[in-house]
């Protein structure tokens, strides 16, 4: 019973500093999420194009000295 507490207790936590300030989290989550639902029949690359990149310059790796960029 105290494990599930304190799991619960670590969610609620980790959900309550989802903000602006840790918005790398939820761009990981849009990311994840639109390439997991996607049907590659259907697949609009430049949209994906798009979400993808918004992830990788969330965490930085379009800065200058990348070779991303």
């Amino acid at each position: 019973m105290d494990l599930k507490r304190d799991i619960s207790k670590n969610v609620l936590e980790f959900a309550q500093k989802r903000d602006v300030l840790h918005h790398r989290y939820l761009s990981f989550d849009f990311c994840y999420h639109y390439f997991y639902n996607i049907n590659t029949s259907t697949q609009d690359r430049e949209k994906s194009c798009y979400v993808l990149w918004s992830y990788l310059a969330s965490w930085g790796m379009l800065r200058g000295s990348s070779f991303l960029l």
